[in-house]
């Protein structure tokens, strides 16, 4: 059934807050016809793109598909039970206020779960119930066992999925984990993670192979880090042994079921690396074999990559890892406390997680320095032992800003997106706040203006400077100017 209806919707009063916010990005253009269900569905899912995570729409939310309008009932159909269950906990209430907006009258949706061949495209459950078997013609040969120990010996056992905290900062990230830890190869092909410094890659890409490895002994997991694949590939090539670069191949393309490449940014520049890497993606991926990269920013952003590489990098899912919220900083602090043995008071890890703010590892290394103190000096932790020993630690500006929080921040405050900060649109509404941000990234942390050219989009340091230099002197001479950037250091805690 196919429903349409006008592209202006009569006003019923005042919209939940939501729904204004959504209604500002939908609002239609005058003179246009009505809305097919597909229609209206394209414009739900583009005005949570604005108000939700980009990823989770593009991801979860774009298998879902508007099947019937009748009045303000609205029936969405899904394909898996997995899926069913996400939207329907997690986003039925912004899916309603969209409609809300666009019916002009309070929204009643209903979901209906369907086989997946009746829907068209076949979506994909998050968590698999049972390990996907194996695909046809492509057995698992068994590597020798010295070969298998050494794989499994590359995978750390601290990191497993047991003990990594999901929050709203990681949550669809650790969900795609687990979903590619279940069925390898065939969800989430690559599964892309990228994010700042000591936000949990590394655990996931670890926790994914002993998963992988837990539920199939037979899968053959390599994880390496982005700078031994180099180390690899150039000792191969340089060596006189005419079979040390088809051995090296072996190793990566043959003899691995799971590839999990750590920092794959540490390939920008080097055009052999990437043409060796291009041919390796191309002949796992062909293969049905999985693929999960990390990274410290967005594929689009590795501004010295091949763009057929840079573009593979999207055919999967693309989760990003941000800083923790307050809540998640006192769970993974009561986490690690707990695993320690170690009574933290509430108000201990309070404070610790109200100043530190920018990454797990900064959590992590305080609550161990904090644990020291107390066993040196025989003494239990209490907030004074906190202060007096994370005092100069959380009291360092540059240690507790960095440029990713600047961005966000920024960001946030003028309603863009952080990828807009580090691209390289020039309208007026952009370049301002991107200035701003590296004003404020050299005033807060000790970046130098090529450190921070790079992490804006890999820019000169002399593009730096001028803006610098420009932002100092307007907010010397423009009101307005000089109180956004003070309402953003507001934010920042300065």
């Amino acid at each position: 059934m196919t429903s349409s209806w006008p592209r202006h919707p009569p006003q019923t009063g005042a919209l939940p807050q939501s729904a204004g916010a959504i209604a500002a990005s939908v609002s239609p253009a005058d003179g246009q016809g009505p809305w097919s269900n597909n229609e209206l569905w394209a414009q739900v899912l583009g005005a949570l793109r604005t108000t939700t995570s980009r990823a989770v729409v593009d991801s979860w939310l774009d298998k879902v598909a508007l099947v019937q309008v009748d009045g303000n009932a609205v029936t969405l159909q899904v394909g898996d039970a997995q899926l069913a269950d996400c939207v329907e906990h997690n986003y039925l209430e912004p899916i309603a206020s969209a409609l809300t907006t666009m019916l002009g009258a309070p929204a009643h949706v209903a979901l209906r779960e369907v086989p997946p061949t009746d829907m068209g495209p076949q979506t994909v459950a998050l968590f698999p119930a049972e390990r996907a078997p194996v695909r046809q013609g492509l057995p698992l040969e068994l590597l020798p066992s010295d070969a298998d120990t050494q794989e499994w010996q590359d995978l750390a056992p601290r990191f497993n999925f047991d003990n990594f905290v999901v929050g709203k900062a990681n949550e669809l990230a650790a969900a795609a984990a687990q979903a590619v830890s279940q069925a390898p190869g065939q969800v989430y092909n690559p599964l892309f993670l990228h994010g700042g410094v000591g936000l949990g890659k590394t655990h996931l890409l670890h926790a994914i192979g002993q998963a992988a490895r837990q539920r199939n002994p037979g899968l053959r997991v390599r994880y390496v880090a982005a700078e031994t694949f180099i180390d690899d590939t150039m000792s191969a090539w340089r060596s006189k042994d005419g079979h040390a670069r088809s051995d090296v191949r072996a190793l990566y393309r043959h003899n691995v079921d799971m590839l999990l490449v750590d920092d794959v940014q540490f390939l920008q520049g080097r055009t052999p690396m990437q043409e060796e890497f291009f041919h390796l993606f191309n002949a796992l991926h062909q293969s049905g074999k999985q693929i999960v990269l990390s990274c410290d920013r967005y594929p689009s952003e590795l501004q010295q990559f091949h763009d057929r590489l840079r573009s593979r990098f999207d055919w999967g899912l693309v989760a990003e890892l941000t800083p923790p919220d307050r809540d998640l900083r006192l769970a993974i602090l009561q986490r690690k406390a707990r695993d320690l043995a170690l009574p933290l008071p509430y108000d201990v890890a309070l404070y610790i997680a109200d100043h530190l703010r920018n990454n797990i590892r900064e959590l992590e290394g305080a609550l161990t320095k904090l644990t020291a103190h107390a066993r040196i000096g025989q003494r239990g932790i209490d907030l004074a032992l906190a202060r007096s020993v994370l005092g100069p630690l959380v009291e360092l500006p540059s240690r507790n800003l960095t440029a990713e929080v600047i961005q966000r921040v920024v960001a946030q405050q003028f309603g863009l997106k952080i990828t807009d900060l580090k691209g390289q649109k020039r309208h007026r509404s952009i370049v301002e706040p991107r200035m701003m941000a590296m004003y404020l990234t050299r005033k807060h942390t000790s970046m130098s203006y090529p450190e921070i050219g790079r992490v804006f989009g890999g820019r000169d340091h002399t593009t730096v400077i001028h803006a610098c230099q420009k932002i100092d002197w307007q907010i010397k001479t423009d009101a307005s100017l000089q109180s956004a950037v003070q309402s953003i250091e507001t934010a920042l805690g300065k």
